[in-house]
């Protein structure tokens, strides 16, 4: 069985927290290209994107956090899997 990537479609999409300047968590949909680029969103509103690079580093924090460091100075990202029990249904 073969899995074409499509372009311009998402390689994998899933509902995840997010740590604000301020330390609160907020809930986005994320969506991660195969290109590197991940795009947020509000509800069904883009929020935000970051391009992953060369430089790029992830390190596990614990089983269910993850912090992105995007490299030269730019901002890091902390992300938290949802709680699926408590997550919206789609």
């Amino acid at each position: 069985m073969s899995l074409a990537i499509r372009e311009n479609r998402p390689i994998l999409a899933g509902l995840l927290l997010k740590k604000n300047k301020w330390s609160v968590k907020q809930e986005r949909r994320f969506e991660l290209y195969a290109d590197g680029k991940i795009k947020y969103y509000k509800a069904s509103e883009w929020a935000g994107s970051f391009e992953l690079t060369k430089i790029s580093k992830a390190r596990k924090i614990s089983r269910f956090e993850l912090e992105v460091d995007f490299g030269s100075g730019k901002k890091n990202l902390l992300l938290t899997q949802v709680d699926l029990a408590n997550a919206p249904r789609k």
